[in-house]
């Protein structure tokens, strides 16, 4: 099977053309034939090599893995089989798409696979997918607008905005436009949980533009929490829809910066479950224009 994958850095540096090297070896059979070069944008680096044929579901996990393994640096990313043994439809040229989310998954990087010319998403983009609709649900219960932002806003830290535009949501409001910037991540691993409060790694990047204080809007990041069998993400009978477990959300605001690390560990309250009630009394909160400080 042959693999391309394709990795946007800021900026480039030797240090991303050996992991692009490293992600290839450490999935490929025949080393020899590994390819890395640059596209124009010199910040886009390309890895093209083989893998032993196996179904499609397992490759994909693999390259997941050793992406996020040797690229957790990594601003953008995708891969794709361009080429396979059975023959492939004929693609249909680029067209912009205006509905729905677009697909990607919880660490800013985008897996767009090709297989015949159809496109599959992977389990970091169900994930995805379902942290999105989770707080879409919510807000739309609670009565205010959800709305998936554009891949450059995800580079900057926001996946969705939940909008309250016109209500006076209590006596003592100053603001009635307010818009929430919210990060959304989604994991199905056991979070450690010690005095309240669960443990979550967060890359350093995305670290830095949640505790940011000169932020113009709210900035929250929400955590979703998914059981460890997939056929229990999400359960549709007769009765209703099931979607088990939870999402938790906290403020970073303030949080203290760190240096020569990759990434951060926060720390996020078991108590702070993002339901309608609790979405409402924080919208409440921004509307009286109070700041949310990171109590780490």
């Amino acid at each position: 099977m042959n693999v391309q994958v394709r990795i946007l850095f800021a900026p480039a540096t030797e240090k991303h053309w050996q992991a692009m090297h490293s992600i290839a070896l450490d999935l490929t059979n025949e080393p020899d034939g590994v390819r890395v070069f640059a596209e124009t944008n010199p910040n886009w680096l390309v890895a093209e090599f083989t893998i032993p044929t196996e179904a499609q579901y397992k490759a994909v996990d693999k390259i997941e893995q050793a992406v996020r393994f040797h690229a957790d640096d990594r601003d953008d990313s995708t891969f794709s089989f361009p080429f396979t043994a059975r023959p492939m439809r004929p693609r249909r040229p680029p067209r912009c798409k205006t509905e729905g989310p677009p697909k990607r998954n919880l660490t800013g990087c985008r897996m767009d696979l090709e297989f015949g010319g159809s496109e599959v998403l992977t389990s970091a983009n169900i994930e995805s997918e379902l942290s999105y609709a989770y707080l879409h649900a919510v807000a739309s219960r609670a009565g205010f607008a959800c709305e998936w932002r554009n891949r450059h806003l995800d580079g900057a830290g926001v996946d969705a905005t939940v909008t309250e535009d016109g209500r006076r949501l209590a006596i003592d409001s100053k603001l009635t436009y307010i818009p929430v910037d919210v990060q959304l991540k989604a994991t199905y691993a056991e979070l450690p949980e010690a005095n309240g409060k669960l443990s979550f790694s967060l890359d350093i990047k995305q670290y830095d533009k949640l505790r940011s204080e000169s932020l113009g809007s709210p900035r929250l990041l929400v955590v979703l929490r998914l059981p460890r069998a997939q056929e229990e993400w999400l359960q549709v009978t007769t009765d209703g829809l099931l979607a088990k477990r939870c999402a938790h959300w906290v403020s970073l605001r303030g949080a203290p910066a760190v240096t020569d690390q990759d990434s951060r560990t926060i720390y996020v309250p078991v108590a702070n479950v993002l339901s309608p009630d609790q979405l409402i009394q924080l919208m409440t909160r921004f509307s009286r224009q109070e700041v949310i400080p990171y109590a780490g």
